[in-house]
């Protein structure tokens, strides 16, 4: 888990017992949540896997392997990122302006097969799925390069997606709408007990 006592951080990432909060050009991280070092990298969004990798603004994209030395890729976009994933022996990131990357290695990035309109916020993996929004839809993919429509059955946007114990859960920004799911075909209600906007899912042991 993250825990977060400062409202500039928007995002949180976890792994090898670090912890990370990203924030627009702010970067803090610890291997003990009491006890914060900063750095300051113009990130917005981070993602603990083999690689810290960092995106942001215009396209940003930093890797580290230490949180002291930051190097600057590229995926030839100037697209703003705004959602981070891997899993899978990929690293995956969603960005405005229907865009859609991957990378083995956070270095080279190819471009997925999108066939719609539509600006990534969210993007997880799990049960060998790469999954981010589309409006009321679910949008999968096994390779990140081909991706496929799938309806949630709530007729309500769906902005954030998380994965853990054998779900997919999604959340809405209306009324406390949340679906869930095993296989992102078969999507099911989950109460809330919230009629506010659920922005942010996470999971963790």
């Amino acid at each position: 888990n993250c825990y977060v006592s400062q409202s500039r951080y928007s995002s949180c990432g976890n792994g090898n017992g670090v912890y990370v909060l990203g924030a627009n050009n702010y970067l803090a991280w610890a291997t003990n949540p009491s006890q914060w070092k900063t750095r300051v990298p113009l990130v917005s969004k981070v993602y603990k896997g083999p690689k810290l990798v960092l995106g942001g603004s215009t396209g940003a994209i930093f890797t580290s392997t230490d949180l002291v030395t930051f190097d600057a890729q590229s995926a030839n976009s100037s697209v703003s990122i705004a959602a981070i994933t891997y899993g899978g022996g990929l690293y995956v990131i969603g960005g405005n302006g229907n865009n859609i990357f991957s990378s083995t290695d956070a270095i080279t990035w190819t471009q997925g097969n999108v066939a719609i309109s539509q600006n990534f916020t969210t993007m997880t993996y799990g049960a060998g799925l790469y999954v981010t929004n589309n409006g009321v839809n679910a949008y999968t993919s096994t390779d990140a390069i081909t991706w496929v429509n799938r309806p949630n059955g709530s007729g309500a946007s769906i902005g954030s997606y998380a994965y853990g114990a054998g779900l997919f859960v999604g959340g809405s920004s209306t009324n406390g709408v949340m679906r869930s799911s095993t296989d992102t075909i078969t999507w099911g209600a989950v109460t809330s007990n919230t009629a506010t906007s659920v922005i942010a899912i996470v999971t963790g042991k």
